[in-house]
């Protein structure tokens, strides 16, 4: 028996009997030990008192190529690259058995531990609803997507490398009591997203660019690197040589997707650090939509009906939710999470629904919802490349967010190490890009850095079809259920 039919044997094992059946020493505490970093220690450096900034950057990406093992040259220094676990790649199914089923209990080890993180993302419903409304609501009639857990990770180092009251602000907008607890959920998160099996693709990477004239504290480096999974460098701002290293990283994140959307100019001399935060996911659906019954159809946007082409698929099992003002279902991805399709209702709009408390919280639940029936569903969905490239400033201020851009009020002395104390020092700059892609396989997305009409179906229904015909919201979770990319859909890729 060969690869192909000791896999198509599992998929008839029920799950539970597996996990029964796994060695008890899988997952011991001894690999979910954190992660030590060698962190050099930069020279005394000194910088005259200026009007230093810090630039943040934030993105989000598509074909992630990897988080570590980069060189540098023309005097930038990697004072900690962050080490990324090696998960094992599933196996070839044309493999002998030997050979597979050795792989595959690598593999189904590797990924237990990464799934031992699941749930410490629990308590970010409020956060989640939060950043919805306040980077979607304001965007009608635009095709919008943002990143939350790319925002939530970008967030979580500001707080780390400020202190006093811009810190407050960052643990309250993430909804946490204090900097340790923090820094043990954001590491969790990060593992509970991770994935890099050769199935699905999903990783969190950050970097710290540092001016090479600043001495920064190597524990706030070691903490950067440890719980954040962020690489730090440091050179000379403003030269050819930091930026064309800045834009390697970059590039070799992003597949060079977002470069034309960058900032012409990252640092400048009188910068002092810019945060680079990334995201990319690439995952297959459960079941592909088939190329065959892809057809043309009407969209109706705000100015009238376009023609683009419409994907479908008919799912035995599919799940139907509903609430105020809105219809939804969803469709899983092969070990990973599900694609929300959220459609507003007549009368209602996609701007009332990211305002509605209830639909807020619908797009934070991860399907756990009380109206929701499973039911035969035909679903007729537009083929998706949605991007947007947005200045963030305002949306974090909605959210609380508001000393880190005041040079009066910012904080950021913690990761320097006394030799300068911060005064000056605030983000000018913060912007957000996106860009997530839907097909008959499966989605990828990318980002640089957020009286009841209720329309149950009749208890003896037992099919409905789903057509998106009109602006909507969209979610894309991830494995452990939390919101990689939320987004809004108004023109949909015309013929």
């Amino acid at each position: 028996m060969r690869g192909m039919e000791i896999l198509e044997a599992l998929d008839f094992i029920d799950g539970k009997y597996i996990n029964e059946a796994k060695t008890n020493d899988y997952i011991s505490e001894n690999k979910k030990e954190e992660k030590r970093f060698k962190i050099p220690l930069a020279n005394k450096k000194w910088l005259s008192p200026v009007a230093a900034i810090l630039a943040v950057v934030i993105l989000s990406l598509h074909f992630l190529l990897g988080g570590q093992g980069f060189v540098f040259f023309g005097g930038v220094k990697a004072l900690a690259s962050a080490e990324y676990p090696v998960m094992t790649v599933f196996p070839d199914v044309n493999d002998p058995i030997s050979d597979f089923l050795s792989q595959y209990k690598k593999w189904r080890e590797d990924l237990d531990l990464q799934e031992s993180y699941f749930g410490y993302g629990k308590g970010l419903d409020k956060f989640i609803m939060d950043s919805a409304e306040a980077f979607l609501s304001d965007k009608s009639g635009e095709n919008t997507v943002y990143s939350p857990m790319n925002i939530y990770m970008t967030l979580s180092m500001i707080a780390e490398m400020s202190r006093g009251e811009t810190r407050t602000q960052a643990l309250s907008v993430l909804k946490c009591n204090n900097i340790y607890d923090l820094r043990n959920q954001t590491n969790a998160i990060w593992n509970a997203n991770y994935r890099d099996d050769g199935i699905v693709k999903s990783v969190l990477a950050s970097s710290l660019w540092l001016n090479n004239k600043i001495e920064y504290d190597p524990y706030i480096v070691s903490v950067l690197a440890n719980k954040y999974y962020a690489s730090v460098f440091e050179g000379k701002m403003g030269s050819s040589e930091y930026k064309r290293e800045y834009y390697s990283w970059l590039n070799q994140q992003t597949g060079g997707l977002f470069m034309d959307q960058l900032a012409s100019e990252p640092f400048n001399k009188n910068s002092v650090m810019t945060i680079a935060s990334t995201i990319s996911y690439e995952a297959k659906w459960m079941q592909e939509f088939s190329n065959s019954r892809t057809e043309t159809g009407y969209f109706n946007t705000e100015y009238g009906s376009v023609k683009c082409e419409y994907m479908s698929k008919t799912d035995t099992q599919g799940r139907y939710f509903w609430g105020n003002g809105f219809t939804a279902t969803s469709k899983p991805l092969k070990d990973s999470g599900s694609v929300y399709f959220i459609l507003p209702n007549e009368g209602t709009s996609v701007s009332e629904l990211l305002k509605s408390e209830e639909a807020l919280r619908f797009i934070a639940s991860d399907g756990k919802w009380e109206n929701m029936q499973k039911l035969t569903i035909e679903l007729n969905v537009p083929k998706m490349d949605v991007a947007s490239h947005m200045d963030i400033r305002e949306a974090l201020s909605k959210m609380g967010v508001t000393d880190c851009f005041d040079k009066d009020k910012a904080d950021f002395s913690t990761v320097t190490d006394g030799s300068y104390d911060g005064k000056g020092l605030y983000i000018t700059d913060a912007e957000h890009g996106v860009r997530v892609s839907i097909n008959e396989e499966g989605c990828t997305g990318t980002a640089f850095t957020s009286v009841s009409d209720n329309d149950p179906p009749a208890s003896e229904e037992a099919e409905r079809t789903f057509t998106i015909d009109k602006p909507f919201i969209f979610v894309i979770t991830g494995a452990d259920g939390l919101p990689l990319f939320i987004g809004t859909v108004y023109q949909p890729i015309t013929q």
